[in-house]
């Protein structure tokens, strides 16, 4: 099973999203545009999995989910080598690294909690982009404005990924939602066309966020079929 974790939108974000980027699609009609009701944000790709694993995916998921200690938020002065649970039965913690944290207060990790990161969040989607630059473009994007709840759900499904035995991901998280891939690379003409359409576009949406999804993917001629396995509700 090809299994993902994922943020879907809700349907009128959708709608009002694929009204707004026709002048794009008319631009560069010969990309692989993504259905509208598959646009989704990616939290986590899992790859194939067995399918004996999906109930302890369920449960990890739950348990991110739903908050079952003292979440907290951690300010750091400096990067130390020292990791720290996300999720900590006290109310103020400090730690420190290889120094004395009176003599030296950027050594000093101060945790304090925060009673409910993401019981439920908005994120913001605005600014068309591709990866890795729209002259050399591969995938085309709309972008998603970072926000802390989403960052701190996203850390918190890497870490409980990793210990169901799935590998972290070391590239730095850049929220967004896939619009169209390119098979075959853009000419130069082809590329500042889908560039200026690009810029020309003025969408922006806010996206109410209360639950996460469990996606299988399929491969099939006519391009991924998705379905929902399980979805866990914030807070």
């Amino acid at each position: 099973m090809r299994l993902f974790l994922a943020i879907e939108l809700p349907s009128h974000v959708l709608d009002d999203l694929e009204s707004a980027l026709a002048p794009l699609r008319a631009a560069a009609p010969g990309l692989a545009w993504v259905p509208c009701e598959k646009r989704h944000l990616t939290l986590k790709f899992l790859g194939d999995v067995a399918e004996d694993r999906v109930p302890a995916l369920v449960a990890m998921m739950d348990r991110v989910a739903r908050p079952f200690g003292v979440r907290v938020w951690v300010r750091v002065g400096v990067r130390v080598g020292v990791r720290v649970p996300t999720v900590f039965p006290a109310r103020r913690l400090e730690i420190t690294h290889d120094s004395d944290p009176d003599t030296d207060p950027a050594r000093r990790i101060t945790i304090t909690r925060d009673s409910d990161p993401y019981s439920g969040f908005d994120m913001q989607l605005q600014g068309i982009g591709a990866f890795p630059n729209f002259r050399r473009a591969r995938v085309v994007w709309i972008g998603v404005e970072q926000e802390a709840r989403l960052e701190l759900l996203h850390h918190d499904l890497e870490v409980a990924c990793e210990q169901e035995g799935f590998e972290i991901d070391g590239r730095a998280f850049r929220p967004h939602v896939t619009l169209a891939r390119i098979r075959e690379p853009l000419d130069l003409d082809g590329a500042k066309r889908l560039a200026r359409a690009a810029r020309r576009i003025d969408f922006a949406a806010v996206a109410a966020v209360s639950e996460i999804s469990l996606l299988e993917s399929t491969l099939a001629p006519d391009g991924a079929r998705y379905r929902r396995l399980h979805t866990a509700p914030l807070g």
